[in-house]
């Protein structure tokens, strides 16, 4: 009898993990839609289908909490995960993007081509290796983030190219759009870098809590409504510099906070 009455309970005790790994297979299989239709040339829908990936890589990090099912087997499944939708899919919306006209002419010469390549195989690559030294650090609970997130970094080249796409009618869109593999560069050179970044969640006092949800509310409805990709972008890069002036000014505090939590930051001095 007793064996009977455990076994339902086992098996609830395990069902709850399914929900954050069901959610974390659904983000991976739409980092592989988004491949495919890249790879039909349907580039629009393609990106936006990122934007529902980093949708959803919020939901199962935040189910995982809220179930309290975070296991070393959803860390790991989660980071393959991550790296199918932020870091193969970005790098591949860049590169089908110039195998088709206008934009293929734009590099067709040897070194153009060669650059090109260059930039979606480091971007893929520096992916692998923040998300492979976020598996393999440990680091005791700390409200900041080191470097560019995965998500953040796809987000970014994702809403780029909306942004151009949505204007390639104008001639100065259609040349900026040109310049996705640079930023594919400087978005996989942040993701390894040590910049601290605050985490979402952690601001203090209500106007910084509206603050975020706020931006949350709004990031849904874009990607929803599948508009002011723009927005997005320039929204990101406001963010993006001030927690570079953040770190700046408070490199003092940031140190401080860290070594509290028993990091030891080494600085150029040491």
């Amino acid at each position: 009898m007793a064996e009977k009455e455990t076994l339902p309970l086992l098996l609830k005790a395990r069902g709850k993990y399914l929900v954050p790994n069901a959610i974390t297979a659904a983000n991976m299989i739409l980092g592989l839609i988004s491949v495919f239709y890249a790879s039909k040339g349907f580039h629009a829908t393609a990106a936006w289908i990122i934007g529902y990936c980093i949708i959803l890589d919020k939901l199962d990090g935040s189910t995982a909490r809220m179930l309290k099912a975070s296991s070393e087997f959803g860390i790991q499944f989660d980071s393959f995960s991550d790296f199918v939708s932020f870091g193969i899919a970005p790098a591949y919306l860049v590169y089908s993007l110039f195998t088709i006209e206008p934009w293929s002419s734009a590099f067709e010469k040897s070194h153009e081509s060669f650059f090109l390549y260059f930039s979606v195989l480091f971007f893929i690559l520096m992916s692998a290796t923040r998300l492979a030294r976020f598996n393999v650090t440990t680091v005791p609970k700390t409200p900041f983030f080191f470097g560019l997130p995965t998500p953040g970094g796809a987000g970014f080249v994702m809403t780029f190219v909306l942004g151009c796409l949505k204007y390639d009618d104008v001639e100065f869109f259609r040349q900026l759009l040109t310049a996705a593999p640079y930023l594919l560069v400087i978005v996989g050179f942040l993701e390894i870098t040590s910049f601290a970044m605050l985490k979402v969640g952690q601001r203090t006092g209500v106007g910084g809590k509206l603050f975020e949800v706020g931006g949350f509310i709004f990031l849904i409805y874009c990607f929803v409504t599948r508009s002011l990709p723009e927005v997005l972008f320039v929204m990101g890069v406001i963010f993006l510099l001030k927690t570079l002036y953040y770190n700046y000014r408070h490199r003092d505090e940031i140190q401080a906070r860290l070594k509290a939590a028993g990091i030891e930051v080494k600085t150029e001095e040491d």
